[in-house]
């Protein structure tokens, strides 16, 4: 899919702005940087944008801080409750059916990840965003994304499923060390403890295979299963 054949230097400086606010606000808020950059994609496509999270995690002051970078950018705020109806936000509302809205929308999400990743096309890199857009139900999210994952980034999405079977096992062993036990607590420690030795055996082989672009990402899967398995060999064996 070409974006554009070639990009004019006034689109250019406005793709290394944007850049710029992202980099600034990942830098501010901690472990928020997929929703930032989700929130510059939709800026860039024209579409809308819903932050989920508790209170207290930032989304009104990134919506506020993007807005403030932005020249000529209008903002409203509303607190909403429980009796907010849709009126209120959006005005008065025509049922229309449009069944392709989604996909539509999902298109121009694509071209705007290629356009801020400097590509003049889209590839399989850009379809990660593709998680944030093509769920109904917040359940259904981790469907998508294997889905998204295992079309766009076979290894990516071998990754993911790794990560959360080792979470899985350390949660199913987590329960089991509760009981009384002593001996069932290290039989369980034990089998725990191989199970995730051999999720980092395969995981150390993807990264060994895979010296790209998916090596970070492996690298922090690494992390966070020895992570588990530290947990649960201090545990199951009272270290």
């Amino acid at each position: 899919m070409t974006i554009l054949s070639q990009p004019g230097t006034r689109l250019s400086t406005s793709i290394d702005k944007l850049r710029t606010i992202e980099a600034e606000l990942s830098a501010t808020l901690i472990e928020r940087e997929s929703v930032i950059h989700g929130a510059i994609l939709a800026l860039v496509a024209r579409q809308h944008v819903m932050p989920l999270g508790a209170p207290g995690t930032g989304k009104s002051y990134m919506v506020r801080a993007v807005a403030q970078r932005i020249s000529s950018a209008n903002r409203f705020e509303l607190l909403l409750t429980k009796f907010t109806t849709p009126e209120e936000l959006f005005g008065p509302l025509s049922i229309v059916e449009a069944s392709d809205r989604r996909w539509c929308g999902a298109l121009g999400l694509l071209r705007a990840s290629a356009l801020m990743m400097g590509r003049d096309h889209v590839n399989a890199d850009d379809l990660e965003i593709l998680t944030d857009v093509l769920w109904r139900r917040m359940e259904d999210r981790p469907v998508v994304a294997k889905a998204v994952a295992r079309a766009g980034n076979p290894v990516r999405a071998r990754v993911v499923e790794l990560v959360d079977e080792s979470v899985a096992i350390h949660a199913d062993t987590l329960r089991q060390l509760g009981g009384d036990d002593p001996d069932g607590i290290q039989r369980a420690a034990m089998t725990a403890n191989s199970r995730l030795k051999g999720i980092l055996t395969e995981l150390g082989r993807l990264r060994d295979n895979n010296p790209g672009a998916d090596a970070a990402r492996i690298d922090g899967a690494i992390d966070r299963v020895r992570e588990l398995n530290g947990e649960v060999v201090r545990r199951g064996f009272a270290l």
